[in-house]
């Protein structure tokens, strides 16, 4: 059930950009399905199979970059950690630690 839905919140990021939680139906049924032994072993591998293609296929996209937008991450992780830390030692609060 990990694997597969690994592999659809994958595909949802190569083709979308973003990734939504919690997964949506009906990929959310289908899951929860597997998850209580709803599905068949053989037709789960080959679910995961297929979605192991897709990956595979929308790997060499031209719309994916060759490498990330590393400015872009390090300018959210700051952001991430003042925010944090503006939360943790506002006044009014006390820090842990």
């Amino acid at each position: 059930m990990h694997a597969l839905r690994l592999g659809l919140q994958g595909i949802e990021l190569l083709t979308t950009g973003r990734i939504t939680l919690p997964v949506p139906e009906p990929d959310c049924g289908y899951l929860r399905s597997i998850r209580h032994g709803e599905r068949p072993l053989a037709e789960v591998l080959d679910v995961v199979s297929g979605t192991e293609a897709r990956l595979a296929e929308l790997r060499h996209s031209p719309d994916i970059p060759a490498e990330p937008d590393r400015a872009w991450v390090d300018d959210w992780l700051h952001r991430s950690y003042l925010n944090f830390w503006a939360s943790q030692f506002a006044p009014g609060t006390r820090a842990t630690g």
